[in-house]
């Protein structure tokens, strides 16, 4: 039971930071209910362990990683992190669900994919006709 409460506390951290494009300590911590040393906590706890076992450790370091990439892309979608919450509030959440859920999510808007792609390039050919 109180793991469970602990990891919807955690991705509704993460729900935060997404929606703020930021994490705040004061605002989790106000949204949650909690004091802003325990979010604080939770958060660089999983950057920790997410450095420290790599990205493909499991479904936290995982989601961790793919929250960062979401909120460098400032993406403010929650989609994702709602229905993860979903899955824990109903106690539905296995190994397997939770990966399969983190192989649909993506951080980064393919469109944003497209135009990074598209302004590398654009450099590369910049560069390129330079020394011409």
């Amino acid at each position: 039971e109180k793991q469970y409460l602990h990891l919807i506390e955690l991705v509704n951290i993460y729900k935060t930071a997404i929606t703020n494009g930021r994490f705040s300590r004061n605002t989790a911590a106000h949204v949650l209910h909690i004091e802003p040393s325990v979010a604080e906590g939770r958060w660089y706890s999983e950057i920790t362990r997410t450095k420290k076992y790599g990205v493909q450790y499991d479904w936290r370091t995982e989601l961790n990683h793919k929250v960062m990439q979401q909120m460098e892309a400032q993406n403010k979608d929650t989609s994702t992190i709602d229905t993860l919450i979903n899955l824990f509030i109903t106690k539905e959440a296995t190994n397997q669900r939770v990966f399969e859920l983190l192989q649909k999510y993506h951080p980064v808007p393919q469109q944003s994919l497209q135009i990074q792609v598209q302004q590398h390039n654009e450099l590369f050919l910049d560069l390129i006709t330079s020394f011409n």
